[in-house]
């Protein structure tokens, strides 16, 4: 689509001047959709009375391409907050592990997590072992985690009735 037929698809949809709807796809760098959207956020769109009707009537391949690019955004996005989420979690929470009040180490749950699958069965004989051996661990961070602390005291009251067991043999 030439730059004229851009602007003037920009006018039908938004029911902008000429001058607005060049500006918006100079911003957008000349993508119709964005510009439409970019219209809408700074308010001089008026999509209301222009965009449905001008939408649905609209049969150019362009704009279908422009459509489905918009859906697969709108779709594709929820996953990729789900990651953002998740990594936001796995930076922003840490473990921390003590010993006699002293902090030994500090890490955050992604090197844990990647730690865990190297080998899961070492990562987990490693924590109950050193457990056995006073160390302590604890999850620290923006996220509430007092649930999987009580869990780690659980098991490091395990690991000490553990050790007594076999101190006595």
């Amino acid at each position: 689509m030439e730059d004229f037929a851009k602007v003037e698809k920009i006018v039908d949809v938004t029911g902008v001047s000429f001058e607005d709807a060049r500006e918006a796809l100079k911003v957008t760098d000349g993508d119709v959709l964005e510009s439409v959207v970019y219209l809408e956020k700074i308010g001089k769109a008026n999509t209301a009375n222009y965009g449905a009707k001008t939408v649905k009537a609209e049969t150019s391949r362009d704009y279908s391409y422009a459509y489905e690019t918009e859906t697969y955004r709108r779709t594709s996005s929820g996953f990729g907050e789900f990651v953002r989420k998740v990594m936001r979690f796995l930076t922003h929470n840490k473990i921390e592990i003590t010993k006699n009040d002293e902090l030994i180490a500090s890490l955050p749950l992604l090197v844990v997590l990647i730690i865990c699958n190297i080998s899961i069965g070492f990562a987990l004989v490693l924590g109950f072992v050193s457990m056995m051996f006073g160390y302590e661990y604890s999850f620290k961070g923006e996220s509430d985690l007092s649930a999987a602390n009580r869990v780690l005291a659980q098991a490091g009251t395990t690991a000490g009735h553990v050790k007594a067991e076999y101190d006595r043999l």
